[in-house]
């Protein structure tokens, strides 16, 4: 399912809808972001892990990853070191989104981490990516 979030913004029937749940209802997103994200969170019975084509989510800060691999806390010059290592091989801190083709990869690694974990994880191929 596709949402034009830009269009049901602006739809009356929605804003009416949105005033009469109330202002404590939603105050974790509609009401906190308003119109500002473009993002679509919708709740569904079941899909096939196959269907998940990203998955996203934010990295650690340069301080903290310098932090990470240290050890211990980092000092400014470890901390300049790793952010020109970034810049240079080109990688993005902060906001990320997978290809599908690492979508499939991470699906992957989570369900083998649900396994050893002792998770009921599906059997049906068509369920799985």
């Amino acid at each position: 399912m596709i949402l034009n979030l830009e269009t049901l913004w602006v739809d009356m029937e929605y804003q009416q809808a949105l005033s009469s749940a109330g202002p404590t209802k939603y105050t974790e997103g509609i009401r906190r972001y308003e119109n500002s994200q473009r993002e679509v969170v919708l709740e569904v019975s079941h899909f096939s892990l196959g269907e998940i084509w990203s998955w996203g989510g934010y990295s650690s800060s340069v301080e903290d990853l310098a932090e990470i691999i240290n050890g211990a806390p980092a000092t400014q010059e470890q901390v300049e070191w790793l952010r020109a290592v970034f810049e240079e091989e080109n990688i993005p801190v902060g906001a990320r989104w997978t290809a599908p083709a690492g979508a499939r990869n991470v699906t992957r690694r989570v369900l083998d981490h649900a396994r050893e974990k002792g998770y009921p994880v599906p059997r049906d191929p068509a369920m799985l990516p």
